[in-house]
């Protein structure tokens, strides 16, 4: 266990020391960062779309008036 955790942080140490050298990289991976965030942020927006529309069919469904 100890072994593997060893490992474990000396890649994730590895991988800073390689992004902090590689502008392209670095670029690369703030792009992809940006589309998941844009990707995330429509699926987010679509269904909160969805839950308007089924509120406003739900309330256009209910009776107006109850005039006795």
């Amino acid at each position: 266990m100890g072994l593997s955790s060893y490992l474990v942080l000396i890649g994730i140490y590895s991988s800073a020391i390689s992004i902090s050298e590689d502008s392209r990289l670095r670029n690369s991976i703030r792009n992809f960062a940006l589309k998941e965030t844009n990707l995330l942020d429509s699926i987010g927006s679509a269904h909160i779309e969805q839950e308007i529309q089924n509120k406003v069919i739900e309330f256009t469904k209910r009776p107006c008036c109850n005039i006795s």
